[in-house]
């Protein structure tokens, strides 16, 4: 597998930042999406299509709010870590939350619609 060079900015409020983007991209696309299988009568289509739609907002949501918090935060707390930066694969004490939350998103959410960015 070929490994992925770090992230551009040595800075998780940066990666935080992208993911909420590509949510909020993914929501609008999906609305998009939503209307054209409408408009040709596909209502099953359609219908999927929301689900991942609301995944993507509920995603954006838990995205903006950790942002604010982080934004708010006194410079130097728990939540400004600049070691959080790292190589997919590598091993650090932020994994295990990680992992809690992607398997948490994967319960709550329609197979195949999480964007690849929760992970």
């Amino acid at each position: 597998m070929t490994q992925l060079p770090e992230t551009a900015a040595k800075d998780q409020n940066y990666d935080l930042i992208r993911v909420l983007e590509s949510s909020l991209r993914n929501a609008w696309q999906m609305a998009v999406f939503v209307d054209d299988a409408e408009r040709v009568g596909d209502d099953e289509l359609a219908e999927w299509f929301r689900k991942i739609q609301h995944n993507s907002v509920k995603a954006a949501e838990q995205g903006k709010a950790m942002l604010a918090q982080r934004l708010e935060a006194p410079t130097g707390s728990s939540t400004q870590r600049d070691d959080l930066a790292e190589r997919p694969g590598s091993s650090k004490a932020g994994h295990e939350h990680a992992d809690k939350l992607a398997d948490e998103w994967g319960e709550e959410s329609f197979p195949g619609s999480d964007p690849p960015a929760h992970y």
